[in-house]
């Protein structure tokens, strides 16, 4: 039998995907999740992908007994094998801290967009109930290590387009039509 206080976990750093860290997302929730994907490197991901299969183990045995319908946490990142997606929500706002492990201040926090580098910890817990069976991932904290967010620009805007004339603008005018006439222009 699985631990039923959960098997706490701390994942290697890895890439926000779809973060709502910051706020809940209230769209398939009326009481709204905080939820994100971490997408982290096959080799660094063995660690917390192995707590996972032993606490599916501790519920529902080996893995040929599995139930088929069995949610995993986890997958191969299809964008790139090399790399696992993992799945993690709450729902309650996780403690966020600084890339030196002190606690950043509720406000405070740098809102994350997708492509931040942080690290999660929480709890793993088996679950079934019924025709759902399988392992969640409750974070509770969130380390950030590098905040990609409104803040950050990543935008380079576009060079001047120096030879780009639009119609009926004159360049020379600032904008003006090319056929603007100052003495008729009703002021």
């Amino acid at each position: 039998m699985a631990n039923p206080k959960g098997e706490k976990f701390v994942t290697p750093e890895g890439r926000a995907k779809y973060p709502y860290l910051n706020t809940a997302d209230f769209q398939f929730d009326t009481d709204g999740k905080f939820k994100t994907r971490l997408i982290v490197e096959q080799k660094a991901a063995k660690a917390i992908t192995a707590v996972v299969d032993d606490v599916l183990e501790g519920e529902f045995g080996a893995r040929p007994k599995w139930p088929k319908n069995l949610r995993i946490p986890y997958a191969v990142y299809e964008e790139d094998p090399s790399k696992i997606e993992i799945r993690f929500t709450s729902n309650f706002k996780p403690k966020f801290y600084a890339w030196d492990g002190k606690v950043i201040p509720e406000g405070d926090e740098a809102t994350l967009w997708g492509g931040s580098l942080v690290k999660l910890g929480g709890i793993i817990k088996a679950y079934n109930n019924g025709s759902q069976k399988g392992a969640g991932l409750y974070m509770n904290k969130v380390q950030i290590l590098e905040a990609v967010g409104p803040g950050s620009n990543d935008d380079d805007g576009f060079d001047a387009m120096d030879n780009y004339k639009p119609d009926g603008f004159d360049r020379e005018n600032e904008g003006t039509p090319d056929d603007f006439d100052e003495e008729t222009a009703d002021f």
